[in-house]
């Protein structure tokens, strides 16, 4: 379960409080909540991180029960007739991992080139593919 902070800080009349889990402690990308007491906006703030706790508490359950974990396969860059994909020990063998799947590609860590054949072998259930937004 990561680990969630809950921050605090006064805003003119008013408390604000947000959730951080990258430790800076800073508002950006956050949720806030507001209250007009630092205790209330505090109780606020732990209220959604325990809200969000349990959910992911549920969906690890479903996950760990589920009967069948699709093969995906995750495809970083295309490059010269080439698709570099993710190998076992990568941040995405782990996101694949997470959502509940099975790394389609073994056999070598960390991200390598590979042929269309050797997609093809893998056999994937689904494709996940980065995307260019100049």
């Amino acid at each position: 379960m990561p680990p969630y902070q809950v921050h605090t800080e006064a805003r003119g009349p008013h408390w604000i409080s947000w959730i951080s889990q990258d430790g800076s402690g800073k508002p950006h990308q956050s949720v806030i909540l507001i209250g007009r007491t630092q205790p209330e906006a505090e109780a606020r703030a732990r209220e959604l991180t325990g809200k969000i706790r349990k959910s992911l508490r549920e969906l690890d359950a479903k996950l760990v029960s589920a009967a069948h974990k699709p093969r995906v396969l995750f495809i970083l860059s295309t490059a010269n007739g080439k698709m570099t994909v993710a190998g076992e020990k990568s941040s995405a063998d782990a996101m694949i991992a997470l959502a509940g799947g099975v790394n389609a590609i073994t056999g070598f860590e960390g991200y390598k080139a590979a042929s269309a054949e050797a997609l093809v072998a893998a056999s994937p259930d689904a494709i996940v593919m980065m995307s260019n937004r100049s």
